[in-house]
């Protein structure tokens, strides 16, 4: 969850209540019902038809004002939205590491912003990450929904210096007594990028007063921008 990290809670803070936010990687709708929850009017896009479906049963479920869940890849953002739709853009959950074209995705948020418009992204910091290689991460809280208990880890890794980054992520469900009961694996590519890469794509996807703070405690560095 995006905003449960201290640099996505802070920069929310600056997006006024009532305000049109769009979540651009909503997954499994998270994120947007904690926004919806304090008062912003979300829209919320994802390119899986799954985290779509997910999504809309989660948010119907809940008591969070209606959400609009929509089926939507980055670059067709400009054409599923008219320009200025939105007060702000999320996209956190470290998701903008799919991206395999930066300065393109980065653009495509700017088209839907009102001017002055407000950007928040979080990243690894993939020059730590890809130096020390490999990288394994297991969450130290056990994540319980729907009556479930999960515990999480991650593994990265870079076989090539210049090439995508491999994640293996893997769920493991505990049963009563804390033994695993099932166990899923999965591998994503990634595409690694520095903080001088991400702030010079930005300065060119038309963006100003940019921000990338990192906050202790936190194991994700959070980027504010606004649009020109």
């Amino acid at each position: 969850m995006g905003c449960d990290t201290p640099g996505v809670r802070l920069a929310v803070r600056a997006i006024p209540e009532h305000a049109r936010v769009l979540d651009a990687a909503c997954g499994l709708g998270i994120d947007a019902l904690w926004l919806a929850e304090r008062g912003r009017r979300v829209t919320a896009t994802d390119a899986s038809s799954g985290m779509v479906a997910e999504a809309r049963r989660r948010l119907a479920a809940s008591d969070a004002p209606g959400v609009d869940v929509r089926r939507c890849k980055w670059d067709d953002l400009g054409s599923e939205f008219p320009p200025d739709s939105f007060d702000a853009v999320l996209c956190v959950g470290s998701s903008i590491a799919h991206a395999p074209h930066l300065l393109r995705v980065l653009s495509a948020f700017g088209s839907v912003l009102v001017s002055g418009g407000l950007l928040i992204l979080d990243s690894r910091d993939w020059e730590a990450t890809t130096s020390a290689q490999p990288v394994v991460e297991v969450e130290p809280v056990i994540v319980e929904r729907e009556g479930r208990r999960c515990r999480r880890s991650y593994e990265w890794a870079q076989p090539e210096p210049s090439g995508p980054v491999e994640l293996r992520a893997t769920l493991e469900f505990l049963g009563d007594d804390g033994s695993v009961s099932e166990s899923m694996t999965w591998t994503l590519h990634q595409h690694a990028f520095t903080r001088q890469d991400l702030r010079a794509a930005l300065e060119r996807a038309g963006f100003r007063s940019i921000a990338l703070d990192r906050i202790p405690g936190d194991d994700r560095y959070t980027a504010t921008a606004r649009r020109r």
